[in-house]
């Protein structure tokens, strides 16, 4: 069977999954995952907070794990997670990506400055008062493909403050 188009899915189809490989993008936060997937790894193992036995074994089951840091690929490497599996993949500009996500790129810029994640950290609050001192600021979370895109095109720059101290470097 060949594939025209890539269909993205942010849950479990009702009719369950197909019967081919599967891209799965943080895989720790899906209840169900398919037969078949190839993990993209996207936590930081600077915090143990996600790498629970649970995850590690949807890791495990991967066909492969891609992961954007090798600090957390030698973590990984640590809780026994097979070398053949793991593959060091950086996170990267997609050129026209608005374009290629059919937003239109021509809407006028409304903010300084967004930013989007976990706003229930104190080092990232502290860092945001100030900012919203200084800029018009949106705060964004919970908003995935085209609609966080349409948030993002809003403003000037995005701005990325670390969860953790000490944190790998997070692109993603």
């Amino acid at each position: 069977e060949t594939f025209d188009t890539v269909d993205i899915i942010y849950k479990k189809p009702e009719l369950g999954y197909k019967n081919f490989l599967h891209f799965v993008i943080c895989p720790n936060v899906f209840d169900d995952l398919p037969e078949q997937y190839v993990a993209y790894q996207m936590e930081q193992s600077i915090s143990p907070r996600w790498f629970t036995r649970e995850y590690l074994f949807k890791l495990e089951k991967a066909r492969a794990i891609m992961d954007y840091s090798p600090i957390n690929i030698q973590f990984l490497l640590k809780k026994q997670l097979s070398f053949k599996k793991l593959f060091f993949m950086p996170v990267s500009y997609l050129p026209d990506y608005a374009k290629i996500l059919g937003v239109d790129i021509a809407a006028t810029t409304e903010y300084d400055v967004i930013f989007y994640g976990d706003t229930n950290n104190k080092r990232r609050a502290e860092y945001l008062d100030e900012i919203k001192k200084h800029f018009k600021t949106l705060v964004i979370n919970n908003l995935f493909g085209t609609d966080v895109v349409r948030q993002i095109l809003r403003a000037k720059i995005v701005i990325n403050i670390h969860y953790y101290d000490g944190a790998l470097l997070e692109t993603p």
